[in-house]
């Protein structure tokens, strides 16, 4: 099995165009898909009316004004210049078959042994089009229990969907995922021409994550389109994303110190939005990726960068933050996990043995981000503002006085395995937490100015060094 790799780039292009806010399921499975209906589209109904000629005239694949092509394993329906319906053997894993059949009063398209990739859903379906007076007449039946009569024509524009309801219980996944959702017998679904499959449930749909029990409201599944993004750098074979609706999870975020090493975690969160992306592969094997979008109403999150580095009270210091997104690929060699946060308005006075330094956060795109790879932390972008400084010299013949800055200066958070592979460009000034546990950061300032008071005859000192850079680490306060 491959080794698991997020699409970085790609999961934060996605955070980026879906933006801040809580999000619809249609609205972030369509964030790469132009599905909007034009006013245009929807005159063309009515233009439709009594125009539809009948089968026996038809002798290409031209349906009246809506064009049949078929290719292979794959059939699509175009319909005012636009392709709004296609069913493709490749998009689903089982042993999928696509059979077109002709007859003089009726064209019948039937897909079997077809399943949404990387779940046991079935989306095979025996779909059956008669030409009326008023346009054309769709009649589909699946396995899922839609067994309904629409407009053809209003179907592929989006004005109506299929409905039906679950005849009986279906697993989401396979037993070994860590993702795991049940849909109840009677669950309501409906389905549009761009395989958007919404599955609600008023007592809730049971949902869990890595052991992690929790309940939705309802779940929708597509297969991607060809040009979508991928949470995978390398994406399998055959994909389906699943979007969570209003989902109940709290979870917990954490590296996991080995060998004496130390990491950084983050309390329990509520996420409001929850996207899964599940694959197979070209040998079968099962992929699974999530990106979890924290609830934007609950309160600022703490982030605790490390367990060494204190606050003015002698704790752990802590960073708010907002606007929180976890992405994790779930892997048998080991999990590769992906968090960014955006720094909340804060300032803190934050001390690394008698060495103190005033951070802030203005709360406009300061922001954080940590990769996991098998629960140790391999890389930081972790950018803050150093508001002040307090670097008292050796001796206790003078008393350290805090200094201000005329104007704030980036500082980043960096941990030492992980410095050189961070995206922070360097400016010198550097809170380095070092990878062994019981080991104080490094405090790294440039220009450091210092500020003393003789006891003796209160006389007030101010130095500052150019072109020098200040280091310093001690045993915590």
């Amino acid at each position: 099995m491959d080794r698991p790799q997020l699409n970085t780039r790609s999961i934060r292009l996605r955070l980026e165009r879906l933006g801040v806010g809580n999000h619809s399921p249609a609205e972030i499975l369509n964030f790469d898909a132009n599905l909007h209906l034009s006013r245009r589209d929807m005159l063309a109904v009515m233009a439709l009316i009594g125009s539809v000629p009948l089968l026996r005239s038809i002798g290409t694949t031209w349906l009246g004004s809506i064009r049949m092509e078929r290719s292979g394993g794959k059939v699509a329906f175009h319909f005012r210049g636009k392709e709004r319906w296609e069913v493709d053997e490749k998009k689903f894993s089982g042993k999928p078959r696509l059979t077109i059949d002709r007859h003089s009063t009726e064209i019948v398209i039937r897909l079997a042994g077809a399943f949404y990739s990387g779940t046991l859903i079935p989306a095979n379906f025996a779909c059956r089009l008669r030409p009326t007076l008023r346009g054309w007449k769709m009649a589909m039946k699946t396995d899922t229990g839609i067994n309904t009569s629409v407009s053809f024509e209003r179907w592929l524009l989006g004005l109506t969907r299929l409905t039906g309801s679950v005849p009986n219980e279906i697993e989401i996944t396979h037993p070994t995922n860590p993702f795991q959702a049940r849909l109840p017998s009677g669950t309501i679904h409906s389905l549009t021409a761009g395989w958007i499959h919404d599955f609600a449930n008023g007592n809730k749909l049971p949902v869990a994550l890595s052991g992690s029990g929790f309940l939705s409201s309802g779940i929708t599944i597509r297969p991607p389109p060809d040009h979508a993004h991928s949470l995978f750098l390398r994406p399998p074979l055959r994909r389906s994303i699943l979007s969570i609706n209003e989902p109940e999870a709290h979870l917990s975020i954490q590296s996991v110190p080995s060998r004496d090493k130390q990491g950084f975690s983050i309390a329990k969160t509520r996420f409001g939005q929850l996207t899964v992306e599940l694959g197979e592969t070209s040998r079968k094997k099962q992929r699974t990726a999530i990106l979890a979008h924290a609830d934007l109403n609950d309160k600022p999150l703490r982030i605790h960068p490390s367990p060494d580095l204190k606050n003015a009270s002698g704790s752990a210091l802590y960073l708010t933050a907002r606007r929180l997104a976890y992405a994790v690929e779930f892997n048998r060699k080991g999990n590769h996990e992906l968090v960014l946060a955006s720094a909340a308005e804060q300032v803190h006075w934050s001390y690394s043995g008698d060495q103190g330094m005033m951070l802030g956060c203005s709360g406009y795109g300061d922001d954080m981000e940590f990769e996991i790879r098998n629960g140790e932390l391999v890389r930081t972008s972790c950018k803050a503002q150093l508001l002040g400084m307090m670097l008292p010299p050796s001796g206790s013949r003078v008393i350290t006085q805090p200094v201000y800055l005329p104007e704030p200066v980036p500082i980043a958070l960096t941990f030492d395995d992980t410095r050189k592979k961070s995206s922070i460009p360097p400016t010198g000034n550097e809170i380095r937490i070092s990878a062994i546990g019981g080991k104080p950061p490094v405090l790294l300032l440039n220009d450091p100015t210092v500020e003393l008071i003789r006891p003796d005859d209160l006389v007030v000192q101010r130095f500052q060094f150019v072109n020098m850079q200040f280091q310093g680490e001690g045993i915590d306060r």
